[in-house]
């Protein structure tokens, strides 16, 4: 197997996952923002009743992670399945190291 064939077959078998891979970008974008997300709807809702702010904390994490999750998992596997192929891989490679430092930057790392 030659290396450009190699380098065609792990590039279809990552095109074919692009759904999961879209996922773990988003699901780690929430887990290295979601703090922030926390904080601005704690002081948006701190002049509320606080069973008014808990009921909206709860629904936030029920709800609006998993809601935020799904859509923009699909709007990112939209995005990354219009990559041309041969650029598919770097672009992916990219945009985790992308991830990996705004994670580091945040201190999660």
């Amino acid at each position: 197997m030659t290396p450009s064939s190699l380098y065609l077959s792990i590039t279809s078998w990552v095109a074919a996952k692009l759904d999961l891979v879209s996922m773990a970008m988003v699901a780690t974008l929430l887990a290295v923002y979601g703090s922030n997300i926390n904080a601005l709807v704690r002081k948006l809702t701190s002049p509320l009743p606080f069973l008014v702010r808990f009921s909206i904390f709860v629904a936030l994490c029920a709800f609006g992670y998993g809601t935020m999750t799904l859509l923009l998992a699909s709007a990112a596997a939209r995005g990354l399945a219009g990559i041309d192929r041969k650029w598919l891989l770097p672009a992916l490679a990219a945009a985790f190291l992308l991830l990996g430092f705004l994670a580091e930057r945040k201190r999660h790392v």
